[in-house]
């Protein structure tokens, strides 16, 4: 039985008056520690023998605001964990996201968003509003986020937002869900791609596990989904042309395409949209 078992079992009635010492001496240290001020005033001593029938009774009287502690307590811990394991998720994708609340300012970005918006060279934040670079792609934008916040249909937009030396983003907003925002009031999502950013290099453990290539025909396959050609990927692997070409055609033969744009898009297609710093080179 784990602590947290153990404590639900004081909750539930269940403790035993036959645990060693020092199960009890822990135990009950755990109890004031959920149980905060009130369980300040306990004064636990550091060891001590089997528990009194005053000690007993004092478990029993607490069991109460145990229970209410702990169930507070657990909650709180559930609660946190998804948040960092939501979080952990998002921050890998290489596609911005933004969620926008009822008010219309920022809630929660991801670590791409928060880049773009860090540089401010085409989408910023003000006053925790989302704003775009140029006035009038700026008033589009807040217009569509306004609109899936409050529109009759909830449709939110896309637009392409535009800042210095050619840079362009696209962005999509949309609305949340009719469960979400009678919770919470209304957001509308937010996705943002760098239109002009090179794709994540393909990742090569995840192309051979899926396809069932041998380590060649994975270097080949990477490679051509890279933006390499055959000639590159022979050099850098080591082989010549001709050895290249016929395991290239092995590629094909397995993936049951017939062009090098036929097996770029199967694989991109293939592979988790995440940032290259999550990149980890397979064999």
């Amino acid at each position: 039985m784990n602590q947290h078992e153990q404590l639900l079992s004081f909750c539930a009635g269940s403790y035993d008056a036959a645990l060693n010492p020092s199960t009890w001496s822990e135990m009950l240290a755990r109890v004031a520690s959920c149980l905060g001020a009130i369980g300040a005033d306990l004064h636990l001593p550091p060891k001590m023998g089997a528990p009194s029938g005053e000690m007993l009774a004092l478990v029993k009287a607490m069991q109460p605001h145990l229970g209410r502690a702990l169930s507070a307590q657990f909650h709180m811990m559930d609660a946190e964990l998804r948040n960092h394991v939501y979080t952990d998720a998002l921050d890998r994708l290489a596609c911005g996201v933004a969620i926008i609340n009822g008010a219309g300012k920022l809630m929660l970005s991801n670590a791409a968003a928060q880049a773009v918006f860090e540089q401010g060279l085409t989408l910023k934040l003000v006053q925790e509003r989302l704003t775009a670079a140029l006035p009038a792609e700026s008033r589009k934008l807040q217009a569509q986020i306004q609109h899936a916040l409050t529109g009759s249909d909830r449709r939110g937009g896309a637009i392409i937002v535009h800042g210095p030396a050619q840079r362009a983003l696209s962005v999509t907003v949309d609305a949340a869900s009719e469960q979400f925002r009678s919770r919470t009031g209304g957001a509308a999502y937010i996705y943002i791609t760098d239109i002009h950013a090179r794709p994540a290099r393909a990742r090569a453990q995840q192309v051979r596990e899926m396809f069932g290539f041998t380590p060649a025909e994975t270097r080949i396959a990477v490679g051509i989904a890279d933006g390499e050609t055959v000639q590159d990927v022979a050099a850098r692997v080591g082989v010549t042309y001709e050895s290249a070409r016929f395991t290239l055609k092995r590629v094909y033969e397995k993936l049951g395409v017939h062009k090098q744009g036929e097996l770029v898009a199967l694989i991109r297609g293939a592979l988790p949209p995440l940032r290259d710093t999550d990149y980890r080179h397979g064999s």
